[in-house]
């Protein structure tokens, strides 16, 4: 028996090399090299496989040597290797192809088999799960179909049977009957961006022949006899001819450019993520976000598919344990984007925390983009998949950049209105406490917007603000929201990452790029707040630098631990109308979704600030509660000091506050803001004049104290002033106003008040 099984052997090879056109043998294939010859894959007779092979079928052949205790046991491969991305998997699968790869369940009794056919059309990957309705054999066993996404179908089992989406299902019969029992399932897997091999290819068509009833195997992409031609490994030994070249990989067709990847996955052979999926064949940018990958090899210089992705053996960290996750990457899916991309600190970006950071919680707003675990948290793909996801509204065409859902990409207003929807999709009401989509939705009076306009249809010609302007996602912490994002500073300069001063902007710095020298002027009520800001202003709201009213009145009114020399942020007036629950910086409220992105009040400002210019007909405080989330409301408006009062506007031993806001006797419906019109400073002043020692101007002078004291447009001139006068004398420190209000023409003098019994000045 055992001569015969040799003379068989030795005729096989002699047969073998015989043939015109006779298979090479390198290794470690080599004839007799290490215990492996012909006759380990061949028989000459009645050989069940087709090409005269001990196995049928392809895959099966290599896997009676590819396994624990085969001859090639130092390659190992098993069934449960073969990947499902995403949720295990450490090889390139070697049985499936356009038509996706059907297993049936552990707990099934059908001894029949389903295969797939077709190839799938459809633009999002999908599972199908295949269950036997009514037992029976092909022809007869009724089953349905349904993909989880709403899609279902029926129909009776047999051969090329259509489910969806150009698939197709056939049911083969095994030797025991029924073949397919009653509640059994199949489950068919299928991805996007597939075809086979062209024939009609001089390049592709070697590889088409050794595709398997639309399936591909192994030698699809394996020339199991020949080295010869080159693979993408750069390391690999040269080839020396027949029976040489171990290590190179068995190529079926030139690869050292990835090009056997390019075939079936022409889809993402691009040069631009604008193509849809994450470019191929590029080099590494030399400047900017980018460096060259530190533990991962270039294919020709260039980034390529093999950069990333091993085709076996590739445990990349998935959440199995070892068993990989299926996306056959050569680093762990967290990790594998920084190699390349620098943009991110990843060490500190919230968005990045892989504790607390994103999680991607399944399309909220029509993106089809899939649930991730918490296995993917802080994870770069949580927005952003590497090949690109359809687009909902237009499902020809992939999400710009890479993102799983719509962000604006265009400046120049003409996104939709729901192209803040990647953004909300986390941001939004679930949970509450990151709810800022909401804001965003907040009041409209029908004039003005309670909201950052981050909507196209509500932004103007050269003026456009969205989510990426104020918030860098790839380097924002809890502590600083606006890291990594650029500003302009008090000078009029950019400052920030990417420009020539490149720190850490304040926030002020932020604001400034649309409220700056950039401001609407095309409303009259809105100034250029860069230049409100200068600390050489005589008088600002402190928010570049402390105010110059240093008082120990202005000090003993503050609340929330505010004091004379405190900065505060612009945020701590302009901030969600949640924040006003509490006194001094906004940031002292407990409210989870803090920010200028919307609110109740016009102007987006926390607190109720009255847009009348003339004023409730009676004062009540609330009217201007953003004012009295500062300022002690007993301490501005009592009668005299004695009762508690603490300000600089005193005459007669009254507190001018009192007399203008509670004495209903003397003055009716005046207001914070009359007399403090532009809060931000008083250096444009549209309708006040400043008289300094008889010296008129529209402007107060640097270094002169003036309180923020500039009147509304309702307030009127008297006499022959061109506008309501606000007048000091430097001698006697006495203040005085010449204004018609409501009526009544007053020049009233007054001086600040330190004592319970006069008014003495105190500078």
């Amino acid at each position: 028996m055992s001569r015969h099984l040799s003379l068989t052997a030795a005729a096989l090879a002699v047969a073998l090399a015989m043939a015109p056109g006779a298979f090479a043998l390198d290794p470690p294939h080599e004839y007799d090299a290490n215990g492996i010859n012909c006759s380990n894959c061949h028989i000459p007779h009645h050989a069940p496989g087709g090409t005269i092979t001990r196995v049928a079928g392809n895959p099966n052949l290599c896997m009676s040597c590819h396994t624990a205790g085969g001859l090639a046991a130092n390659r190992p491969f098993s069934d449960n290797d073969m990947a499902f991305p995403g949720l295990s998997g450490t090889s390139h699968r070697f049985d499936s192809g356009p038509s996706g790869h059907v297993e049936a369940a552990l707990t099934n009794s059908s001894p029949g088999t389903v295969r797939s056919g077709g190839a799938f059309t459809g633009r999002i990957e999908k599972v199908y799960t295949i269950t036997v309705d009514s037992s029976g054999n092909s022809g007869a066993a009724a089953f349905s179909w349904s993909d989880g996404v709403g899609g279902s179908g029926s129909g009776v089992s047999g051969t090329d049977m259509a489910v969806a989406e150009g698939l197709t299902l056939t049911f083969t019969d095994a030797e025991t009957s029924p073949s397919f029992v009653a509640d059994d399932t199949f489950t068919l897997y299928v991805r996007t961006d597939l075809r086979l091999p062209d024939p009609d290819d001089p390049f592709e068509s070697g590889m088409e022949r050794r595709v398997a009833d639309g399936k591909v195997v192994c030698s699809t992409c394996h020339n199991q006899h020949s080295q010869e031609l080159t693979p993408a490994d750069p390391n690999a030994p040269a080839y020396g001819g027949d029976g040489t070249g171990w290590g190179r990989h068995y190529q079926r067709v030139d690869n050292d450019a990835n090009q056997m990847c390019h075939v079936c996955h022409s889809a993402r052979d691009v040069t631009s993520s604008t193509q849809g999926s994450h470019p191929v064949g590029i080099p590494v940018p030399g400047t900017g976000d980018f460096q060259s990958p530190p533990d991962l090899g270039l294919v020709q210089g260039n980034v390529d598919c093999t950069v990333c992705h091993s085709p076996h053996f590739t445990d990349s960290g998935g959440a199995n344990g070892g068993a990989g996750d299926g996306y056959i990457l050569r680093r762990h899916i967290g990790e594998i984007c920084y190699q390349c991309h620098t943009l991110a600190d990843q060490a500190t970006a919230s968005h990045l925390n892989t504790g607390s950071g994103a999680l991607w919680p399944g399309g909220q707003y029509g993106s089809a983009f899939p649930t991730h675990d918490t296995d993917m948290q802080g994870f770069c793909v949580n927005c952003h998949w590497p090949h690109g996801w359809p687009d909902d509204q237009d499902m020809p065409s992939d999400f710009p950049k890479l993102w799983v859902e719509r962000y604006d990409t265009s400046d120049a207003r003409t996104d939709p209105d729901d192209a803040e929807d990647l953004c909300y999709t986390c941001h939004d009401s679930d949970p509450a406490s990151t709810n800022i989509r909401g804001e965003f939705l907040k009041g409209t009076n029908g004039t003005d917007i309670f909201h950052h306009p981050v909507m196209d249809s509500e932004q103007t010609a050269g003026r456009s603000v969205e989510c990426v302007d104020c918030h860098n996602p790839h380097k924002a912490t809890s502590a600083n929201k606006h890291k990594g994002v650029d500003g302009i500073d008090l000078a009029g300069d950019p400052i920030g990452p990417g420009t020539a001063n490149a720190v850490e902007i304040v926030q002020y710095e932020l604001c400034f790029k649309c409220h700056g020298d950039t401001y609407n002027s095309s409303r009259p009520d809105r100034t250029n707040k860069r230049l409100d800001f200068q600390t050489t202003n005589s008088a600002f709201h402190p928010v570049a630098g402390p105010g110059r009213n240093q008082s120990q009145n202005m000090n003993d009114q503050l609340l929330g631990g505010l004091t004379s020399n405190s900065t505060i942020l612009c945020t701590d007036c302009h901030n969600s109308d949640g924040t006003d629950n509490v006194t001094g910086p906004a940031a002292n409220s407990n409210y989870a979704t803090q920010g200028p992105h919307g609110s109740n009040n016009a102007a987006i400002l926390r607190g109720e600030y009255w847009t009348d210019l003339m004023g409730p007909s009676n004062w009540n405080s609330s009217n201007f509660d953003l004012c009295f989330r500062c300022h002690d409301t007993d301490l501005v408006t009592a009668r005299e000091r004695r009762d508690g009062a603490r300000t600089n506007f005193f005459a007669d031993g009254e507190n001018l506050h009192w007399v203008h806001l509670e004495d209903r006797t003397d003055k009716a419906r005046a207001t914070c803001k009359n007399c403090h019109f532009n809060l931000h400073s008083n250096r444009t002043a549209s309708n006040t004049q400043y008289n300094i020692d008889g010296n008129v101007t529209d402007s107060p002078p640097d270094g002169v104290h003036t309180h923020l004291v500039n009147f509304s447009p309702d307030i009127n001139a008297t006499g022959s002033r061109n506008k309501p006068e606000w007048r000091y004398n430097t001698g006697t420190r006495t203040r005085s106003c010449y204004l018609s209000c409501h009526g009544t023409t007053m020049s009233e003098s007054y001086r600040p008040g330190s004592s319970v019994d006069d008014d003495p000045f105190i500078p």
